[in-house]
């Protein structure tokens, strides 16, 4: 199953904004943090495609997905971009 985010809070830090995701429960969502994105395409390209319409115009700089188990897996938006960026 895709992921299914069932919340989000964007956060402004020094180093410019932070996204935090939390994760529906039936999320089944593999992380590939060695290389800071997830674990497969289909997953980047929601996540992409999530942030692009929700916050089209806003630098942000990193991304916190926090799972049904309340462990916090950091990705950076370049690396999930570079992925999953959809032909426009």
């Amino acid at each position: 199953m895709a992921i299914k985010i069932v919340h989000d809070y964007l956060q402004t830090t020094q180093n410019g904004y932070v996204l935090n995701v939390y994760l529906s429960r039936d999320s089944d969502v593999e992380f590939a943090e060695d290389l800071g994105r997830l674990g497969n395409r289909q997953d980047d390209a929601a996540l992409f495609s999530y942030i692009h319409n929700h916050y089209p115009h806003t630098p942000i700089s990193q991304i916190r997905m926090i799972d049904s188990e309340g462990d916090v897996h950091r990705l950076s938006l370049m690396s999930v971009m570079g992925d999953a960026r959809p032909e426009m």
